[in-house]
């Protein structure tokens, strides 16, 4: 390395300021960046694929499919992404989302009610053990007797004050 007063003099000169037109190009846009957390937020809730392909609930940016599979919900490069499917803001409202990839689509949709998430129709065994039987928007306890309506509360499936996770 040469001593600092034999290096030549363009590596010494002053650095110069970024252009504010750069500057401005790279810093993120306030409006698109609302737009994005507007996405996602509405991404929130149950949805359901077209043709009942799949039932997902999406929370805390977590998707998890029916079959139990958690996916990562994300957003890269101003679009929202989900195991490579991409979905841009203008496709994704509260009642409806559209994902690409590949060159393939796949469009998820609100269930219309909770008796029409047909997935969760049959017999289940909550986590204390206690069996019931979905069928119609509404949930009968084994031994006990009681219907329970299934409802959709803002777009979450609850059932008795407890929300599906």
């Amino acid at each position: 390395m040469q001593p600092l007063a034999e290096q030549p003099a363009q590596a010494l000169a002053k650095p110069q300021a970024a252009k504010p037109e750069a500057v401005r190009a790279a810093a993120p846009d306030p409006a698109s960046a609302a737009k994005l957390d507007a996405a996602m937020a509405a991404l929130g809730g149950v949805w359901i694929e077209a043709g009942q392909e799949g039932v997902f609930l999406v929370r805390n940016g977590t998707c998890t499919a029916f079959s139990g599979e958690a996916t990562k919900v994300e957003t890269v490069g101003g679009k929202i992404s989900m195991a490579g499917w991409k979905a841009a803001v203008q496709d994704i409202d509260r009642s409806g989302a559209r994902w690409t990839k590949d060159g393939k689509s796949r469009v998820w949709h609100r269930p219309e009610s909770a008796a029409s998430v047909e997935c969760l129709h049959g017999a289940w065994i909550n986590s204390e053990g206690l069996g019931c039987n979905v069928k119609g928007g509404k949930c009968t306890f084994d031994g006990v007797g009681v219907e329970v309506p299934l409802k959709l509360d803002d777009c979450a499936l609850v059932l008795n004050g407890w929300v599906a996770e």
